[in-house]
């Protein structure tokens, strides 16, 4: 019976075994749920994060644009390199505000030319240490939202790479008394600290991932394990049923299905077992294809029989009861 269970069972392929299937289809399942939460949580994390600088540049570029003296700055031509006193008193202020956040790189104003996208900056302050001269030219072709900035304060939608390293940039305009835009005040803030905040995202990501894909694949075995045993049981119960053993039994001590199904297949086999002992005992009275045609037809025998029109033949040896009587076996 072992044999044949084994041969019944060698034929089935990896992806064919229920318990393999069932493992990869609740194993698979609850990873890619994890999966999605991550992804769904790291996108939570880092919009809020650049959400939250996003707001910050709005605020300071609108509160440094306010209180520079619009007129002054128009009366100083776009070309000149000369440092007045409004040039430092307005680097003396940016200075202040760079040095007291560690995000803030540098707040620089440019002013707009007859070319659209041709700037020249009129104050500059970088914490790096390179930043634009009085005069100089800066093309704003690749910074729409520079441009932007001269009409209202805006901020750049996602952080961009530059030689300096990630950043997101924030502008307001600085406007004269007639409401006319004179300059554009842009405020460039490092966001270094959010690589390192996707990084340490991932890297719990990864960790909880790791220890949830442990915690399955323990899980998985041992539910695949409690389906794989009893169904192999079953299987080569059910091979020895074929073969005639109708005493296999499988025992299932447990209180789930596989209880209910022990004990149905014990039915099962009991109910198996006394067919056929009615058929071999009632075999031993009429022929085997009577038997079997009664016993498969499901109906009981109809007595009374039916009228048929026969040929008889009477035989009989002549002093067969003399000669029976002679011989002692009958005696």
């Amino acid at each position: 019976m072992e044999a044949n269970n084994k041969s019944s069972l060698e034929h089935l392929g990896f992806w064919q075994c229920f318990h393999i299937r069932l493992t990869a289809l609740y194993g698979g399942t609850v990873l890619l749920t994890l999966l999605v939460m991550a992804f769904i949580f790291y996108q939570l994390v880092m919009t809020s994060e650049i959400d939250g600088l996003k707001q910050r540049l709005l605020a300071i570029a609108s509160s440094l644009s306010q209180g520079i003296d619009a007129e002054a700055m128009a009366k100083i031509p776009l070309d000149s390199e000369k440092i007045s006193p409004l040039h430092s008193h307005l680097l003396e202020r940016f200075g202040r505000v760079v040095n007291a956040d560690p995000d803030i790189d540098s707040v620089y104003i440019l002013r707009p030319t007859s070319e659209p996208t041709t700037l020249r900056f009129f104050v500059d302050y970088a914490k790096s240490g390179e930043y634009g001269i009085p005069g100089e030219v800066y093309m704003a072709g690749d910074v729409p939202t520079m441009l932007k900035g001269f009409e209202g304060v805006v901020v750049e939608d996602e952080p961009v790479v530059d030689k300096f390293g990630l950043s997101l940039s924030g502008y307001a305009p600085i406007l004269d008394v007639n409401g006319r835009a004179v300059g554009v005040l842009g405020v460039d803030v490092m966001v270094g600290r959010l690589i390192v905040l996707r990084d340490q995202v991932m890297w719990m990501t990864l960790a909880v991932f790791g220890g949830a894909s442990l915690l399955v694949a323990l899980l998985s075995f041992y539910v695949s394990r409690s389906i794989r045993r009893p169904l192999n049981e079953l299987i080569a119960a059910t091979s020895a049923i074929a073969q005639g053993e109708y005493d296999a039994k499988i025992a299932f001590s447990r209180t789930d299905e596989f209880g209910v199904l022990s004990q149905c297949f014990g039915g099962m086999a009991k109910e198996l077992k006394e067919r056929q002992l009615i058929k071999d005992t009632f075999g031993r009275y009429v022929s085997e294809d009577v038997a079997k045609a009664l016993l498969e037809s499901g109906n009981l025998p109809l007595l009374g029989g039916e009228e048929r029109i026969v040929t008889i033949m009477f035989c009989d040896i002549r002093d067969y009861t003399t000669i029976s009587e002679k011989c002692p076996q009958y005696k």
